[in-house]
């Protein structure tokens, strides 16, 4: 389903994440990974989700939920086909009270150019401390947070089995003037209403006509400041999300020319980086109508696994 649906799931989830997890292991060749959002802790996400059983205070108290999904997972499926664990999705923007904590405990904020010290040292001491307890229950296993493409993770000191960085193009002011991203998103109308999608499409296609080269230039370098990172710090650079739009739909008024010629050259920069893991845009999964091209995405895996 689109991202942030505007429906409640009553399906047996439980049952669901099963029936997938022994389709998966029936084929040898798939691997995956595994992340955590946290959806439904903020009072002000209107999301329809079940009511919270456990809602954490600290990134640990996440780390000890994790541990008793772990402990049932072992049991049930092992852990021979899982590459990495991703126990918070782009931090600190989605686990519940944490800018909120590193603003009382250290008066700074998350973002900008440059990032407090004392932000720093907070945000890695909370991150450390978690990954730490789960590296002493799980040695067999590699954790993570996922982060976006924010260069204020490179002062960090964070111990990461990987880094999962999130790259996109709306990182760079001159696509979100161009589109209007921001905009649209502000206005809500991405999940209310389709009113925006074909001016969004059509300045999405005029400005990679205009400004692809230039703007995947920038991408580039942000790129590989982060793979030089993960070379001294001894963290794989993979990515599970990234490269054009963070949000883009299959609708009569979307047209994906541009977003899957940007997605093509990214396999060219994912090698150069030596990265670990990539993926050639956002919209992936089998729902969307680009599985319609199977061709399409086997020649990009193929070229980037052969690398």
């Amino acid at each position: 389903m689109p991202w942030l649906w505007n429906t409640a799931v009553t399906g047996p989830i439980g049952a669901w994440i099963i029936d997938f997890m022994e389709c998966l292991h029936r084929r040898p060749s798939l691997h995956y990974t595994m992340s955590g959002w946290w959806s439904g802790a903020d009072p002000t996400d209107h999301t329809p989700v079940p009511p919270l059983l456990r809602q954490p205070a600290t990134l640990r108290e996440g780390a000890e939920m994790w541990m008793v999904l772990l402990t049932d997972w072992k049991r049930r499926f092992g852990f021979e086909r899982l590459l990495y664990v991703d126990i918070a999705n782009e931090m600190p923007f989605f686990f519940p009270g944490l800018q909120e904590g590193l603003k009382k405990d250290t008066g700074a904020d998350w973002g900008g150019a440059v990032l407090a010290p004392a932000a720093s040292e907070w945000i890695a001491k909370e991150i450390n401390g978690a990954l730490g307890m789960l590296w002493r229950e799980f040695p067999e296993l590699r954790f993570t947070v996922s982060t976006h493409g924010d260069l204020s993770w490179l002062d960090v000191p964070v111990e990461l089995d990987c880094l999962d960085v999130h790259f996109y193009a709306d990182a760079d002011p001159r696509w979100t003037q161009r589109t209007k991203f921001d905009e649209f998103q502000t206005v809500g109308s991405f999940f209310e209403t389709d009113q925006t999608f074909g001016e969004l499409s059509q300045r999405s296609t005029l400005t990679a006509k205009s400004m692809a080269p230039m703007l995947r230039a920038r991408q580039r370098g942000k790129l590989m400041q982060f793979a030089d990172w993960s070379r001294r710090r001894g963290m794989p650079l993979t990515t599970s999300e990234g490269w054009a739009a963070w949000y883009y739909i299959d609708h009569p008024q979307m047209d994906w020319k541009w977003l899957l010629e940007w997605a093509a050259w990214t396999v060219d920069d994912a090698i150069a980086a030596k990265m670990w893991g990539w993926t050639p845009h956002n919209y992936v999964q089998p729902q969307f109508a680009t599985w319609r091209d199977p061709a399409w995405h086997r020649r990009l895996n193929d070229r980037f696994l052969s690398s």
